[in-house]
This record gives C-alpha cells, sequence and structure tokens, in this order.
C-alpha cells in the first residue's frame, strides 16, 4: 500500500488538540480514503511506529507520499513547515481549516477544504466528507 500523509496538528495524549485531531482522522479522512481508494495507507506521524527519528519519519513520509493532506487550523508552526517542505517539492498537499479567513499569503491561492466547527455535526461533517472525495490531487 502507498502512504497517504496526514499533517495535523497533534497535541499531547487526551488534550483537546490531540481529540480534535482524532476525531477529523477518524470521521473525516479515514472514512475518505477508505470509500476513495483501497491502495492507500493513512499515516499521521504520531502512528509512525517504527524506531528512529521522528523529524526524519515525517520528511521521508512528505517526500514519499503521492498525496499528503494538511490541517491549516490555527496556524500550527510544525504543519506550516511540513507544508512548506512539500510545496517546495512540488507535489500536491489537500489544504484543510476550519475557516478560510487569515490562511497564510503565501498559500491563500490554494483551495482549501472547510473542515466543521463542530465535529459532531453530521451534515457539516459530510460536506466536508464530500470535498475530500472530490479533492483534485
Amino acid at each position: 500500500m502507498k502512504p497517504l500523509f496526514l499533517v495535523s496538528p497533534i497535541g499531547d495524549d487526551g488534550s483537546d488538540v490531540r481529540i480534535r485531531a482524532n476525531l477529523i482522522m477518524r470521521h473525516l479522512i479515514e472514512p475518505a480514503v477508505r470509500l476513495a481508494s483501497h491502495e492507500y495507507d493513512l499515516v499521521r506521524a504520531d502512528t509512525i511506529s517504527q524506531p528512529g527519528n521522528i523529524s526524519n519519519d515525517v520528511i521521508r513520509y512528505l517526500f514519499k507520499s503521492e498525496i499528503v493532506i494538511a490541517d491549516l487550523t490555527n496556524h500550527n508552526p510544525n504543519v506550516m513547515y511540513e507544508v512548506a517542505i512539500r510545496h517546495a517539492r512540488k507535489k500536491p498537499c489537500i489544504l484543510l481549516s476550519t475557516t478560510s479567513k487569515d490562511i497564510p499569503f503565501d498559500i491563500a491561492p490554494e483551495r482549501t477544504i472547510t473542515i466543521p466547527q463542530d465535529l459532531m455535526d453530521r451534515d457539516a461533517r459530510r460536506l466536508c466528507f464530500e470535498e475530500l472525495l472530490q479533492a483534485d490531487h
């Protein structure tokens, strides 16, 4: 299977950031990936189980993944750094955010899929899910 890398604010175990990241991964990204193709294995930095340097692993996934999905919500510095690496490699990156406002100038022209503020809102999740399925990658 080919890796599909998810770039996301992750936070500490049990934190609001981690809970949100897990909800997005489980209720939006994973179902869309499964429905779109069975050839991809969804990977996020905290799911890499092999020993070694996590930063090197992240960069390796950014280089080798055919598709990268990045959650820009709250302008996490690690996410922005990883999106910049992906753009420098001229490889596709599907961008997500809870708002289209305040997206940094350099990536503002890129199409961004809106993640629902309320991740328990099934209708909003369905709309986001449909956009993910249609994303041009």
